[in-house]
């Protein structure tokens, strides 16, 4: 897809348009990015599927990159569709206000520009959407990110996980920390001749409890210990197919507005952890 996208607005901006020399230039540019884009999510599917044929019953290898060292999630597929909308309504903007510096000249237009930035400013204050102040929340700088003990957490065992403390996290005297189990199904829906796909979200499994963030306040990290429940495999987490199962780990600073979400890798396989049973193999040697 960005090769595509890359060659259309290649061709369209080159050849479609009668372009300057300083705006040809910034349509080769992107068209460069969307390349280097596509060569490595090439490169990131040729590593998934060599890992797929190393190891196809550990799928915590494969599925994604898990990494002993989470940051937190954000949701971009949520945003997508309003960050093509406020694009496309700044080129409209930008191309009405061309259009009245053109015509009537900058008195004109200087007026109409400032009355749209008074506009935009008093809608985002009095009308703050929800999705706005998601989006503040998951990109807010200065979140912690999250260590794991072993990769993958095994269903039905205990889990050590902490959470890594830096500059800037709010002084809190607790923490909540929110493990929850949520089900993706997909559902493709025929009206007619069309054909729409539906997504079900459901929480199948939710707990809580609080955390004295001493360490966090010490400037130390903070141990958390989540007893994982006993689970079929097919609670296990899966990424792919239309049939979906995450484990998410949500950390609230109490007070702070700071809520930090990660996806945990949760399997029904337990890794030994390395070293773990060299004490025991040296004494059974020297026996």
């Amino acid at each position: 897809m960005p090769i595509l996208l890359g060659t259309a607005v290649l061709f369209t901006g080159v050849h479609g348009f009668n372009w300057t020399a300083q705006e040809a230039r910034g349509v080769l540019l992107a068209d460069g990015l969307l390349l280097l884009v596509a060569l490595a999510d090439i490169w990131h599917w040729r590593q998934r599927r060599r890992l797929f044929q190393q190891h196809p019953h550990e799928p915590w290898r494969w599925e994604t990159s898990w990494k002993q060292l989470l940051r937190p999630r954000v949701s971009w597929g949520d945003y997508v569709g309003p960050i093509l909308a406020v694009l496309f309504l700044l080129l409209v903007t930008t191309a009405v206000l061309e259009s009245l510096y053109r015509i009537l000249g900058l008195a004109f237009m200087l007026p109409a520009l400032l009355g749209l930035l008074a506009l935009a400013g008093h809608h985002l204050v009095r009308h703050e959407s929800s999705l706005w102040k998601k989006m503040r929340r998951e990109l807010r700088p200065g979140q912690p990110s999250l260590r794991l003990e072993s990769i993958p957490l095994a269903l039905g065992t205990p889990c050590q996980v902490h959470v890594v403390s830096r500059p800037g996290l709010p002084a809190v005297d607790t923490v909540t920390v929110r493990l929850t189990r949520t089900r993706e199904r997909r559902e493709t829906v025929r009206f007619g001749g069309k054909s729409k796909t539906q997504v079900h979200r459901t929480v199948e499994y939710e707990h809580s409890q609080k955390v004295d963030a001493k360490a966090l306040r010490e400037h130390r990290d903070l141990g958390l210990l989540l007893d994982l429940p006993k689970a079929r495999r097919e609670n296990a987490t899966v990424w792919h197919g239309d049939n979906r199962c995450f484990w998410d780990l949500e950390v609230s600073f109490d007070g702070s507005g700071l809520r930090p979400r990660y996806r945990l890798p949760v399997y029904s396989t337990q890794v030994e952890k390395p070293g773990a049973d060299r004490p025991q193999r040296a004494a059974a040697a020297s026996r």
